[in-house]
């Protein structure tokens, strides 16, 4: 991708690190590492600029463990608290989605 080349170099920060290892197990399907390293990130971070993905992507995780209550909760979460943002609008979407 074109953004690769000009972050070249640049360190990821501790919390991008973190998403990404979230994202990682989330591509292995370790769904039981995944929730416990998402929540132990929005324990840890709750007001990082990353914390409405990793709620979406905690989410997702709940999909997958077959917990639609939390995974609605986090979405409800993100819609409630970021409205105007792309993450708050995708969760008000999945919550839609959800519903139909």
């Amino acid at each position: 991708p074109s953004w690769a080349s000009s972050a070249k170099g640049v360190p990821l920060s501790s919390e991008e690190a973190q998403l990404g290892k979230i994202l990682s197990l989330m591509g292995e399907s370790e769904w039981n590492q995944a929730q416990l390293m998402a929540s132990s990130f929005l324990t840890d971070h709750p007001n990082s600029f990353l914390a409405p993905e990793v709620k979406l992507d905690l989410s997702d995780i709940y999909l997958q463990l077959k917990d639609k209550d939390k995974s609605a909760a986090e979405l409800k979460d993100v819609a409630s608290n970021s409205p105007d943002s792309a993450w708050g609008q995708e969760a008000a979407r999945r919550l839609q989605d959800s519903k139909s």
